[in-house]
């Protein structure tokens, strides 16, 4: 077993791994474990098979700033990389398809990602969509195809 990609929740109780057995000749498989610190209990949150041949190890989980929600991407289950939202404790969650670069919002209410549409290597084909969370309300951005999220900002009122 070969554990990749940690990662601690915002307030320290938490942390995520993946556990990955096989090899790049055979068929990978992954499962995503979270530990809860505090009880010293692991979990397994999701599983994912990658191709034969597939080198690469699935990202590092993103955990929503107020530490409940995760997001992620598995490999070779719908699309190459498939984006999913989860909460830790693996009650709800939702996939997104093809999509990249999730970003939380501050309050963990949103996030942003791109997606991509199917059979598309042109990064101009892509599209910046946000989502609310736990609602799967999908938002207009009115961003031109392309963009990329990076980071919330917090504009003031005055």
């Amino acid at each position: 077993v070969v554990f990749t990609s940690p990662s601690f929740s915002p307030d320290g109780n938490w942390l995520t791994w993946w556990a990955s057995t096989g090899s790049a000749e055979t068929q990978r498989d992954f499962s995503l474990v979270i530990f809860d610190l505090t009880a010293n209990t692991p979990r397994s949150l999701q599983t994912d098979s990658a191709p034969a041949g597939t080198l690469s190890w699935p990202e590092t989980p993103v955990w929503s700033p107020g530490g409940q929600w995760l997001a992620f991407q598995t490999r070779g289950e719908e699309t190459p990389r498939d984006l999913w939202v989860v909460h830790r404790d693996g009650w709800i969650g939702q996939r997104f398809g093809l999509a990249t670069n999730p970003v939380w919002s501050p309050d963990s209410q949103r996030l942003a990602f791109v997606q991509w549409p199917p059979n598309s290597d042109s990064y101009l084909a892509a599209s910046m969509s946000v989502i609310e969370v736990p609602s799967w309300n999908i938002l207009p951005t009115g961003l031109p195809a392309g963009s990329i999220p990076l980071a919330w900002t917090v504009i003031p009122s005055p």
